[in-house]
């Protein structure tokens, strides 16, 4: 296929995405990838080769990079059409993205880049979480109300927020069910609000940590596998 181009979100050339629609009856249509987050992307398409796509029509969109080892395939759902002078953008909601599980570790810090969708840990399955006023202060355990690439939920006793009174940076550490390794990173609580007897902290990470890009790798490898159980479960239903 001739024509794809290099998706402009910030990584080098050889790190980034190529994506391509794929149509039952048509060639496959190559266009620029100009947002991705963990359940949406938003795609131009030159009005020399431009796709005719419904709204609400379910298309197939491929993922390809000299990073991956195979091309990624994706259902999706076009949620948005805008026209250009010279183009037309496409917005799409993913349905099926459970290779995105497989995306290497640079290229899954990709997604969630604009903000995400929070999703809810599994209740059989659960996430161990700790919260402190510091690296050497007192650690706090938690429970997990739901979490996206850039923030999470968390309630609390009252006692902890008694605790926490005056803690406006936090120190976190998250062990997610099939990782190797605690996801040791801070971030700032942003709200507190009552929840029952408990109370809610809402709480941005920081993009920085100790632990260096791992703990985003991990916290995004998790939320992009709980979308995909989410999405199956309610398509069982």
């Amino acid at each position: 296929m001739q024509g794809r181009a290099w998706t402009s979100i910030g990584l080098e050339k050889s790190n980034a995405l190529l994506v391509s629609l794929l149509l039952a009856d048509e060639p496959d249509v190559s266009g620029l990838l100009l947002d991705l987050s963990a359940d949406e992307a938003s795609v131009r398409f030159s009005l020399t080769r431009c796709p005719d796509l419904a709204i609400r029509q379910e298309v197939e969109l491929r993922l390809t990079s000299d990073r991956l080892d195979r091309p990624l395939l994706a259902r999706a759902r076009v949620t948005r059409r805008t026209e250009e002078p010279d183009s037309r953008s496409y917005g799409f909601r993913f349905t099926d993205y459970s290779d995105f599980q497989h995306l290497s570790p640079d290229i899954r810090r990709l997604l969630n880049r604009r903000g995400s969708n929070r999703v809810q840990p599994n209740p059989e399955m659960p996430v161990e979480v700790t919260l402190g006023a510091g690296r050497d202060g007192q650690r706090y355990p938690v429970r997990l109300v739901d979490i996206s690439a850039t923030g999470a939920k968390f309630r609390v006793s009252g006692e902890v927020e008694s605790a926490l009174l005056k803690t406006r940076r936090i120190a976190i550490s998250m062990s997610f069910p099939d990782c190797g390794h605690p996801v040791d990173l801070y971030g700032i609580i942003c709200h507190r609000g009552i929840a029952g007897t408990e109370i809610d902290y809402g709480i941005a990470f920081e993009s920085e940590s100790e632990s260096g890009p791992r703990h985003q790798d991990a916290i995004t490898a998790y939320v992009t596998k709980r979308r995909g159980e989410i999405m199956q479960r309610s398509t069982a239903a």
